[in-house]
């Protein structure tokens, strides 16, 4: 299962701002305030559950074009999230 949260389009930020800017009749002199946050988690130590291979950087010294199978979760791949979530279900359910 693959999970995508996706950048909100530009087109909601200049919604938000129009709203906050807007100044009603009925509402008199009404201070908007708008929060911008940015929220990032990291998964780190979980066994990969697929068969990934990446492309080797020149610096890991196997030379050029060599390819490598993971055997933990590589941050930024696709499954990573998933897989540490299974490895923390598996501990908490060891407890």
């Amino acid at each position: 299962m693959g999970l995508f949260a996706s950048t909100p389009p530009l087109e909601a930020m200049r919604m938000l701002i129009s709203e906050a800017a807007t100044i009603r009749k009925n509402e008199g002199c009404n201070t908007k305030v708008i929060m911008a946050n940015d929220v990032a988690r990291a998964f780190f130590e979980a066994p990969a559950n697929g068969k990934i291979c990446i492309e080797l950087l020149a610096e890991a010294g196997e030379g050029e074009g060599r390819v490598g199978l993971l055997e933990m979760s590589l941050y930024g791949t696709r499954d990573a999230a998933a897989n540490f979530q299974s490895e923390v279900r598996k501990l908490m359910e060891s407890i």
